[in-house]
């Protein structure tokens, strides 16, 4: 009886289903199509384009948008100069936080930087990367908090965030691209850099300070690979986390109560 039943059931009901379906994902489009042409009306009036390449946002008109109006208007303001690289959720809610940051304050997001400034958001060409002299695959660039810094080609992201306590729940199980470090021992700003001759550090767990290529050579990190792994860095220049690996004992968090930075890494082309 059961096993009758079900085709009828199906012929009865399958094809009314199918409507409310059809008709719920069509409404759903509407609105879209909707949130999509209101966000590109509110982008040309408070988006805008001045001399030299820069993009200006009123921060005062972003905060008091809908939020999934703000966000469409976010979207469409980092995608100007963002020169076809990703724009994921993260960066749209970083800008948007940004928003509520004072004057002089600076983020890097995808292809540009952010600066407050005079009730603006203004975005620009990213910060200037420099070399260290004498090594030719070296690298040192700055790492802002929050911030995000895309190594093209080392092949890495990595970015910063400020938390200002971990709270009773923690972080959660830790993970190789993803850690927190005490904030009250940092010097800033941060920076991310290659290795160099006579690096040492704590690995986390260590009592004493090792040799950075005794560290790799250890953890069996390919030579060939070794120059190009990121080194978060702190303003004195003490290695912080050697990306992926260990985060330095110096910096490790002791009081979940007290603000932490929470760092990231992942390999471009989702890699790590």
């Amino acid at each position: 009886m059961r096993h009758e039943l079900i085709p009828y059931l199906e012929r009865e009901f399958s094809p009314g289903i199918s409507r409310v379906l059809a008709r719920e994902a069509a409404m759903a489009r509407e609105d879209e199509n909707r949130l999509q042409q209101e966000a590109i009306d509110f982008t040309r009036s408070i988006v805008l384009r001045t001399t030299g390449g820069k993009i200006e946002v009123d921060a005062s008109a972003l905060r008091s948008l809908h939020p999934a109006l703000a966000a469409r208007v976010a979207r469409h303001a980092l995608s100007m100069l963002a020169a076809r690289r990703f724009i994921g959720f993260d960066h749209v809610d970083r800008l948007l936080r940004f928003a509520d940051a004072p004057d002089g304050e600076a983020v890097d997001l995808p292809g540009q930087r952010a600066v407050r400034r005079g009730g603006m958001i203004v975005l620009g060409p990213p910060a200037p990367r420099h070399r260290d002299r004498g090594h030719e695959n070296s690298f040192r660039f700055p790492l802002s908090i929050p911030g995000e810094v895309t190594l093209d080609n080392q092949g890495w992201t990595v970015s910063a965030e400020r938390i200002e306590s971990l709270g009773s729940a923690g972080m959660g199980p830790a993970k190789a691209a993803e850690v927190v470090v005490a904030a009250d021992p940092l010097t800033l700003p941060l920076a991310i850099r290659s290795r160099r001759r006579g690096d040492r550090f704590r690995p986390l767990g260590l009592g004493h300070r090792k040799k950075l290529q005794d560290f790799l050579v250890d953890r069996k990190i390919p030579r060939e690979f070794r120059d190009s792994l990121p080194l978060v860095v702190d303003g004195q220049d003490r290695i912080v986390w050697v990306v992926g690996e260990s985060v330095a004992e110096d910096f490790r968090v002791t009081e979940p109560s007290r603000a932490v930075i929470l760092l990231k890494a992942r390999r471009l082309g989702g890699l790590g």
